[in-house]
């Protein structure tokens, strides 16, 4: 469904997002907005919270024998981090696909199969 409508840009270059479309697209305090084929593209920003991995982390660390100070300790450490990893990962993603010349099919196949 697309929904358009005409906004007023302030003397500050703001916008106000209209409450109709905050609302259709659960918009949070922050969004993502980028810039792509000449257009303004605004969407939900959708973040992995440090915290999500913490139990993990936790588990981790302790079947490793760490205990108090030192798992504390070790845990900021790798939380710490967490930020750096991930950027790395993406960059290495994003340098895999643009060297990736397989098409959409081909890549479709690798992951689910030939369609049957």
């Amino acid at each position: 469904m697309d929904v358009s409508k005409i906004i007023r840009m302030s003397s500050k270059n703001q916008i106000t997002i209209p409450k109709k479309f905050v609302q259709l697209l659960e918009l949070g305090k922050e969004v993502e907005c980028t810039v792509r084929n000449g257009a303004i593209v605004i969407r939900r920003l959708t973040r992995i919270q440090n915290e999500d991995f913490a139990d993990l982390i936790l588990q981790d660390l302790i079947s490793e024998g760490y205990k108090g100070d030192a798992l504390i300790n070790r845990f900021r450490e790798i939380r710490s981090g967490m930020k750096s990893a991930v950027s790395h990962l993406v960059q290495d993603a994003l340098e895999y696909a643009k060297q990736d010349n397989r098409t959409t099919e081909e890549r479709l196949n690798d992951i689910f199969g030939p369609r049957d």
